[in-house]
């Protein structure tokens, strides 16, 4: 997902792909952040955005399992508010 989102940054290619946010879904993230300390708004989630997926990722890209059958593509974006 760290490729896909990033694939038409052409003009700053380089610094994008010294960043890495996929790297943990939403629940390692949540884990990260309380094992540091922090407690999570109830707020926080995580989501697909489908505009995202329709316009510019399934027209170049598709997840497929290891025998080539189809796999719904993942969350795009998280918001995860941590408090201390």
């Amino acid at each position: 997902m760290d490729f896909l989102t990033r694939k038409d940054y052409v003009d700053n290619w380089l610094s994008e792909t010294h960043e890495q946010f996929c790297g943990l879904n939403f629940t390692g993230w949540s884990e990260v952040a309380v094992r540091a300390g922090f407690r999570i708004d109830p707020s926080s989630k995580a989501w697909r955005n489908d505009w995202v997926i329709t316009n510019r990722i399934a027209p170049v890209a598709s997840i497929t399992t290891a025998s080539g059958d189809p796999i719904a593509w993942p969350d795009t974006h998280q918001l995860l508010i941590a408090r201390r």
